[in-house]
């Protein structure tokens, strides 16, 4: 379990570092073959922008602007101002980005556009020779800033061969700026190659990995509803919880609540994942830090209270998300140097290994406070939501520790009372040996008189009677053939019962088919065979086996000798409480209440039902064949062994 444990942080190290190189893959240094990669444009800007009027489909001219060419990836400037949160009581701007691909470029391979990164509050256009292509208006106005983009362009732009004109309008808040990555046009297959990784990268794996979390936490916080002194389960599901919110405008990029409360919860959300980590890291080494944390603990709620979108500071919310996070990175800093000084004091390896995450993902959140002020390529990837796995697999793997921790110690406990009573077990055990030999000794004298008991009641006594009648010469040769063969089947039965068929009944019924089924055929009588699985029975001995196949045997024998019948069915069928075992001919049926008084054949099958504890039913009439159902229970409370 230990060794799980550290190859798990292991492998939560390893993953974080290859997710920071694998995003710098996603799109190739060069364009393929038909790809055309665009790095340069010409710039105009417009004051005040316009986010209320539909695009237009096919632009006739463009407005008279200045333009100024610029290098793709391109940022606007944010511009330090109030406005509050309503997008259309903000001032705005008009971008223009124009784009020119020779002729010689434009192949009939070319038809899909691809952008890896646009950011706004407000709406994106594109248009492809004056004809628009995309339009984000009909989506609303959200702050678009992680998804990647995929559009068809026109189908004539590369059947004509001339010149392609590619526009991009970005009507925006000037609070807030804007930015476009550079274009890339080629076929649909090259472009959706290029969006699915960066989509995977920059949407899906953050939803996957909150997901994940967030049900793990899910479990740790029932595993802490049972043991409350547990306290580090409770701050895994709070985290989890944590982790999840912050992802959520990473693909959801328009949600259900309000702009400003949507941005003060990912906002705090940051925040209090610091504050969270130092407590987990504390309980890590069972320390406690009362001062700090009350200090820490404090600052967070205030700031949490403050930055509430209800006062004057929501007026500002363009410059409070990056100074909150600024202010968060100095939190993040200070906690990952408390951790390592601590985990270098105490000599923890587990905490040097939470120090190397903090430390990893602290330089992850400079990348993100970065990326998101556009002082980095703005074609990166917001790498916390990967390397925060890391810290998960951590806070994973110290759960995992301490119940193996737990357990071991519920092992020690287990193996004092083990000490305590081994001795008595090996006394135990010489009286269970005397025992089993005295209980094998009891059983076959048990089995031996059983043997005996049939032999002289059933085959002894069929035997002698006939002895008898054969020295008065009262029988015919048919006659004594006749009773040899139903004493060799008798003792054939009574071996049967002896097999170890457990407590399968379909062996049983098997076995006697075996034995008699030659002796239908010899008859003239065709066997319908209808037996379906049936539950077992718990209380089948060899004892109550020779019963259930002698009065099976007796019903089929009487149909051999009396019934004059050319067909037999057996059937087994079982309902809840019994398994019925039904034998049916079309001979020529008998008055069961007159054979009921004329001999004690019947007698004899009843009494042997009972002592099953089971139902004999008949039901015949001359000329009208016979049925006779045995129903045995399935569970039943004592049977007689007689």
């Amino acid at each position: 379990m230990k060794r799980a444990s550290w190859a798990l942080r292991a492998i939560s190290l390893l993953a974080a570092c290859a997710g920071c190189v694998s995003c710098t893959f996603i799109e190739p240094a060069e364009p393929p073959p038909g790809t055309v990669h665009l790095t340069a444009a010409a710039l105009a800007t417009s004051f005040p922008g316009d986010l209320r009027t539909p695009p237009d489909k096919v632009l006739s001219e463009l407005p008279a602007l200045t333009w100024t060419p610029v290098t793709l990836p391109h940022s606007l400037p944010r511009a330090v101002m109030g406005g509050g949160s309503d997008p259309f009581q903000m001032e705005t701007m008009t971008v223009w980005y124009r784009m020119q691909v020779p002729a010689a470029q434009v192949t009939p391979q070319i038809t899909d556009l691809y952008l890896p990164r646009w950011h706004t509050w407000g709406h994106l256009r594109i248009y492809a020779n004056r004809e628009l292509i995309y339009s984000s208006m009909e989506e609303g106005i959200f702050a678009a800033f992680n998804d990647p983009l995929q559009v068809r362009l026109p189908a004539d732009v590369s059947a004509t061969r001339r010149p392609l004109e590619l526009l991009v309008r970005i009507d925006c808040v000037r609070a807030t700026g804007g930015a476009l990555s550079t274009v890339w046009i080629g076929s649909g297959t090259a472009m959706r190659s290029m969006f699915d990784k960066r989509r995977l990268l920059q949407n899906l794996v953050p939803q996957i990995t909150s997901s994940i979390f967030l049900v793990l936490g899910l479990f740790a916080l029932g595993l802490w509803a049972r043991r409350r002194r547990e306290t580090t389960q409770l701050l895994f599901f709070v985290l989890s919880v944590l982790f999840y919110v912050r992802n959520l405008h990473y693909y959801i990029p328009d949600p259900s609540l309000p702009e400003a409360w949507f941005s003060w919860l990912q906002v705090n959300s940051v925040g209090w994942l610091d504050v969270v980590t130092y407590f987990f890291a504390l309980r890590l080494f069972d320390l406690r830090h009362r001062i700090f944390e009350r200090i820490l603990l404090g600052a967070m709620i205030a700031a949490s209270i403050v930055t509430l979108p209800l006062g004057l500071i929501q007026n500002n919310l363009a410059v409070l998300g990056p100074l909150a996070y600024l202010v968060f990175t100095a939190v993040s800093l200070v906690v990952a140097i408390m951790v390592t000084v601590t985990s270098v004091r105490l000599r923890s390896a587990e905490g040097g290994v939470l120090a190397v995450i903090l430390w990893l993902n602290l330089g992850l959140g400079v990348h993100d406070w970065m990326l998101q002020n556009w002082r980095t390529d703005i074609e990166s990837i917001y790498m916390l939501p990967i390397g925060v796995v890391a810290l998960f697999a951590m806070f994973l793997a110290t759960l995992v520790r301490r119940y193996a921790a737990a357990l071991s110690a519920s092992e020690k406990a287990s193996s004092l009372l083990e000490a305590k009573l081994s001795e008595r077990e090996r006394e135990l055990h010489e009286s269970y040996d005397k025992l089993r030999e005295i209980e094998q000794a009891s059983l076959l004298s048990q089995e031996r008189q059983r043997l005996m008991r049939e032999m002289h009641d059933g085959l002894g006594s069929a035997l002698m009677s006939s002895l008898v009648a054969v020295e008065r010469g009262q029988m015919a040769s048919a006659d004594i053939v006749q009773v040899l063969r139903e004493c060799v089947d008798d003792l054939k039965l009574t071996i049967d019962s002896l097999e170890p068929v457990g407590d399968d009944l379909l062996i049983l019924l098997a076995t006697l088919r075996y034995r008699l089924e030659g002796r239908l055929e010899a008859a003239g009588i065709k066997l319908e065979w209808n037996v379906n699985p049936v539950p077992s029975l718990p209380w089948l001995n060899p004892t109550l086996s020779l019963h259930i196949l002698r009065i099976v045997q007796e019903i089929l024998t009487n149909v051999l000798k009396h019934a004059r019948a050319k067909t037999i069915r057996l059937a087994a069928t079982h309902d809840d409480t019994h398994i019925s075992i039904a034998v049916e001919d079309d001979g020529v049926g008998f008055d069961v209440d007159q054979a009921a008084h004329s001999g004690r054949g019947l007698a004899n099958l009843r009494q042997r039902a009972a002592l099953l504890n089971a139902l004999l039913q008949f039901e015949s009439r001359p000329g009208g064949g016979t049925r006779v159902c045995l129903r045995l229970p399935i569970a039943t409370a004592d049977c007689s062994q007689s």
